[in-house]
């Protein structure tokens, strides 16, 4: 017996009109604006965010999320084929720190660390005491953010 497959596309279809939640209202307008945008852009989306809530960095939380998740966007809609194209959101409070890893799909090997959103992201994230990590791995690239939550 035959075992089909989804692609994004498929995926996608099954998934459309979905809102996600989380104990933060505007972590919620920004991941429900995401997911539209997403859907528009024929990416397959996913996201494990029950975990995200707000802490000290109040409303820069948003923004780093916010600017995380488009700079992801971009490259998955820049180097993947619209059948191809996913991302994937996971979030995790862990050692007083709120952990987020965004994997999108990317089939280009070029990483734009000097790109100027990117160079915003770190500063913003910088400022709260927080980390940012890229990184390729095939075709999924990576974006791994920890912030302190106190």
């Amino acid at each position: 017996m035959a075992v089909q497959k989804l692609d994004a596309i498929d995926g996608m279809n099954q998934r459309q009109n979905r809102h996600f939640f989380t104990s933060y209202p505007e972590m919620n307008e920004v991941l429900n604006r995401f997911a539209a945008e997403a859907d528009a852009d024929e990416i397959w989306i996913s996201a494990e965010v029950q975990e995200l809530k707000e802490n000290r960095s109040g409303n820069q939380l948003c923004q780093i999320v916010g600017m995380a998740l488009d700079t992801a966007k971009r490259n998955c809609i820049e180097t993947t084929p619209p059948r191809g194209r996913y991302i994937r959101i996971r979030c995790r409070d862990m050692q007083e720190q709120t952990l987020i890893k965004i994997q999108y799909s990317c089939e280009d090997r070029m990483l734009r660390e000097f790109d100027k959103a990117i160079v915003k992201m770190r500063d913003l994230i910088e400022s709260v005491g927080g980390y940012l990590k890229l990184q390729l791995d095939g075709d999924t690239g990576s974006i791994k953010i920890a912030i302190p939550d106190n």
